[in-house]
């Protein structure tokens, strides 16, 4: 009688695991809640996973065309001598998930760009020091174009791996 308590206790002990091994680690792991954790977002790590990706990135244009992407990742690395106004098209069309592209600013202020679908020409003013223009994306799948048109005292640098890395 003992040893059938014990096997039951035993049972239950790890069908708790499960559960909260499932809680923690499905729907993508904490890329699921960074899309809406502005703080997180504001950090100059990157935490992301694609399905599939296709496309270029380089210093003064992006298009991209991908499924699955969850999480954040920086696209162009910004860096000014001082305030600068340029301009930023972007345009795209998300088929599933959410997806914005933003921007953080060297002085820490998190500007939402795009996000869904349509096309959007802007002007977007960087502040002197180091900046990034982000992906924020939660199970996303569509593509992106976007162009930034260079300035004088503007240097932007793409990430670099992103087509690079093992599928």
């Amino acid at each position: 009688m003992g040893e059938g308590k014990s096997m039951n206790r035993s049972v239950k002990v790890i069908i708790l695991l499960l559960v909260l091994f499932c809680l923690g680690g499905c729907d993508s792991g904490t890329q699921g809640v960074i899309f809406e954790n502005e703080d997180r977002l504001k950090e100059s790590g990157d935490s992301y996973s694609f399905s599939n990706k296709v496309g270029e990135i380089t210093s003064e244009q992006g298009q991209v065309e991908f499924s699955g992407f969850s999480g954040v990742y920086t696209a162009l690395y910004l860096n000014s001598t001082s305030d600068t106004t340029t301009q930023i098209m972007i345009s795209g069309k998300i088929r599933r998930g959410d997806f914005k592209l933003i921007q953080i600013t060297a002085d820490h202020q998190l500007i939402t760009l795009w996000e869904g679908e349509g096309n959007k020409d802007m002007s977007i003013t960087v502040p002197a020091g180091e900046g990034s223009i982000k992906w924020v994306g939660r199970n996303a799948a569509g593509h992106i174009t976007m162009k930034l048109v260079p300035q004088v005292g503007l240097e932007a640098q793409p990430h670099g791996d992103l087509f690079d890395e093992e599928e």
